[in-house]
């Protein structure tokens, strides 16, 4: 592991305060002086690259956050674990998922019942709502969009969760992890695939979600082979 440490000399933290540090909208600041996504931010995105983050703080004694991530991977071992992750494979668990284009919902749903997954689809928000209360109780995955028509990937997971709080969720999209703290979504089980995006990765990252711990180590987002989403040959 790499570990970037960073210090300051400020007036520390409590154990309360160290405990919500990285909840979205927490913060210790006079209102209007911030927002308290900084640090909900950093969580998501270090989590997302398989890191970890820990604090050394005390009050009147300033803090340090020490943030471990997995070391490099070169070019030929990430062939190698792209390789290794296609070959990954589930037990006929249940995956919702949730995407407003066709073409899109399609092509995972291929990837995911050739891995052995039971896949229900949805085009939209308020269909996936309809197909959860039905099998609430088999889903183990859900697996949305971000930006769709209606109801978004975001409200949908905090609709879903209300009655599954730790539901697994994979947001595929083109944005970002800062568009899902931004609306207020507890970063913790939480996963974001960005499009386009080789089977290898979904199958991994799905994998990781259902069955928490690493499965293999994270892949870089770039150098990927020349098979993505939506193209994966047939």
């Amino acid at each position: 592991r790499v570990a970037i440490s960073v210090s300051d000399k400020g007036t520390g933290m409590t154990d309360d305060v160290k405990r919500k540090v990285f909840d979205p909208f927490f913060t210790t600041k006079e209102q209007g002086k911030g927002t308290g996504l900084g640090l909900s931010i950093v969580y998501g995105a270090v989590t997302q690259a398989g890191g970890t983050i820990e604090i050394d703080s005390s009050p009147g004694a300033g803090s340090t956050f020490t943030i471990f991530l997995p070391h490099y991977v070169t070019n030929t071992e990430r062939g190698n674990l792209y390789e290794e992750l296609t070959h990954v494979t589930g037990s006929g668990e249940t995956v919702l998922v949730v995407d407003d284009e066709a073409a899109v919902r399609s092509a995972m749903s291929k990837i995911l019942r050739r891995g052995s997954y039971r896949v229900l689809e949805a085009a939209s928000g308020e269909e996936a709502v309809s197909l959860f209360e039905k099998g609430a109780d088999d889903i183990r995955l859900l697996i949305t969009d971000i930006v769709m028509p209606g109801m978004n990937g975001p409200q949908l997971c905090v609709l879903l969760r209300k009655n599954r709080p730790d539901l697994p969720v994979i947001f595929a999209s083109g944005y970002g992890f800062e568009a899902l703290t931004a609306q207020g979504l507890d970063p913790s089980n939480l996963r974001i695939v960005s499009k386009p995006f080789h089977r290898a990765e979904l199958l991994g990252a799905v994998a990781r979600a259902i069955s928490p711990g690493p499965i293999l180590s994270p892949l870089d987002s770039q150098s990927r082979p020349p098979v993505v989403m939506g193209r994966e040959g047939g």
